[in-house]
């Protein structure tokens, strides 16, 4: 069929030479499990606790930020910036007049505050 196809393709084709394939690409559809949790954030959890706190100087101010650990936040905690998140791979800042909340699924959702 390759020698077939080939020939129609090329104009030309050698039926007894091997066919070795060089490159082959795979595209994969399936379903995946949905992850564990539901819609809702606890509401009812208090502010998260920093673990310290730091001096940042942002746009020309300076700013005192509170300091979490990312693996210490619960779903439905908030932070208010001016806040740094630190985990192994990443640091995380929330500017000042923004807030972070955790969701079910660990995420660290950063919005502005309403002025």
């Amino acid at each position: 069929s390759f020698h077939l196809l080939h020939g129609k393709q090329y104009g030309h084709s050698d039926g007894k030479a091997s066919i070795e394939l060089m490159y082959m690409r795979v595209r994969i559809i399936g379903k995946t499990p949905k992850p564990p949790g539901g819609k809702g954030c606890q509401s009812n959890l208090p502010e998260a606790e920093p673990v310290s706190q730091r001096k940042i100087i942002m746009k020309g101010g300076t700013y005192q930020a509170s300091v979490y650990r990312r693996p210490d936040l619960r779903s439905g905690q908030r932070i208010n910036g001016p806040a740094i998140v630190e985990q192994d791979d990443t640091t995380t800042l929330i500017l000042p007049n923004w807030s972070g909340k955790t969701d079910h699924a660990g995420n660290l959702i950063i919005e502005r505050k309403e002025s």
